[in-house]
């Protein structure tokens, strides 16, 4: 990078859920800065929402402040689960399989910035999905984080902005 400062930007996030007119795809837009993601915007133009968050100012649903789930038990909550790529099938179902023996329910929408503010309004206590890009997730990842989640790879590690496609890191994302 030549820049210090740059955007990432998913103009579709959801796209195979356009294509068939379900009707769960956003527009996820961040700003990333010196490594950290500093402004975050998801908009679901079906149900006029817009998600957003400057790091530092907490993160907000239509202009109302939100917060992440307040379930302290995992079993006290639902959380959402994307499948990745098809040629893992049976890894994921495997996992999926292990995350619903221990929650009260897990949903699957298709899009991730969606589902992860989903997660930063409380709407889920969590988002699991593995091989995200960055414009998957830089939106939603500041929003969670500014309304009192984490956001980590599976060991446990922040998740790099900067990594471009061939990012291929798991990511669990939980308040």
């Amino acid at each position: 990078m030549k820049s210090d400062s740059f955007w990432i930007l998913d103009p579709v996030d959801g796209t195979t859920n356009l294509m068939h007119d379900y009707q769960h795809s956003v527009v996820s837009l961040a700003l990333c800065r010196q490594g950290e993601i500093v402004m975050g915007i998801v908009y679901d133009p079906f149900h006029e929402e817009v998600f957003s968050a400057v790091k530092g100012k907490g993160s907000f649903l239509n202009g109302q402040p939100i917060h992440v789930s307040n379930a302290e038990k995992l079993s006290d909550t639902m959380i959402g689960l994307g499948t990745a790529k098809r040629e893992l099938a049976d890894e994921n179902y495997a996992r999926f399989r292990r995350e619903f023996g221990q929650c009260q329910d897990v949903r699957r929408i298709g899009s991730a910035a969606l589902e992860l503010a989903y997660t930063a309004c409380g709407r889920q206590g969590g988002y699991f999905e593995i091989y995200l890009n960055p414009w998957d997730y830089a939106a939603g990842m500041l929003l969670i984080q500014e309304a009192g989640g984490q956001v980590t790879d599976f060991m446990g590690k922040p998740l790099d902005p900067r990594k471009g496609s061939s990012f291929n890191s798991s990511s669990w994302i939980y308040p």
